[in-house]
């Protein structure tokens, strides 16, 4: 009668602590803070915490995973554009390492590289000399009609200057003004080819660098 007794308060605490137990599913269970900040812990997904974070645990307590709460609308703005700035940076970076690839199988040395460089220069360097050619050309003919005109009125002051040699010196002026045009858009020409073989070149002499380093 005594045991009998004796093992009542063993029996209602054992009682109450399957009570306060979480009912668990095979496997987990989860727990969150509903809005009242009181802590939920259920077997299923407490709907309480449907708007907040929930994390789930195994079977012996240890943390599987957090589930993050829906994002809001401005919140999902802010993801897809980190997602695509993410994704931008990633492209970058591949077609950066496409063309290092591209430029150290295309150049074996220094000299391979300058030489190119001289192959991609020598047609617009032939053109831009013909072009300073025809340039100093139509200095002389300007230099020899502005004589022209300027002999005219010094023998001849005040009176206009002839159509035919006015004429003569108006087209030059035009034509020494366009050539002077063209050949500045030669010279952009071979600027933009030497600037091309010089990034060229110091990208090239940096992954050869890499590649000498001792690791």
């Amino acid at each position: 009668m005594k045991v009998w007794w004796m093992s009542i308060p063993v029996v209602c605490f054992l009682g109450s602590a399957l009570a306060q137990a979480p009912a668990l599913r095979p496997g987990g269970y989860y727990i969150c803070k509903d809005a009242n900040n009181r802590t939920i812990t259920s077997d299923t997904l407490p709907p309480e915490c449907a708007s907040r974070e929930i994390r789930e645990h195994g079977r012996d307590g240890t943390l599987r995973r957090v589930i993050e709460p829906p994002l809001t609308a401005e919140q999902r703005q802010q993801r897809e554009e980190q997602a695509k700035i993410k994704a931008d940076e990633e492209a970058v970076r591949a077609a950066a390492k496409r063309r290092d690839t591209v430029l150290m199988q295309t150049y074996r040395n220094e000299e391979a590289l300058e030489q190119a460089r001289q192959r991609a220069l020598g047609d617009s360097l032939a053109v831009f000399k013909v072009d300073q050619e025809r340039m100093n050309d139509l200095k002389k003919e300007h230099t020899v009609a502005q004589n022209q005109v300027s002999e005219f009125q010094k023998k001849n002051p005040g009176k206009p200057v002839p159509f035919n040699l006015q004429s003569n010196l108006d087209s030059l002026n035009q034509r020494v003004q366009q050539q002077g045009q063209l050949l500045g858009r030669r010279e952009q020409e071979v600027a933009k080819i030497n600037a091309r073989f010089d990034e060229d070149k110091k990208r090239w002499l940096e992954i050869k660098a890499g590649e000498n380093k001792p690791r």
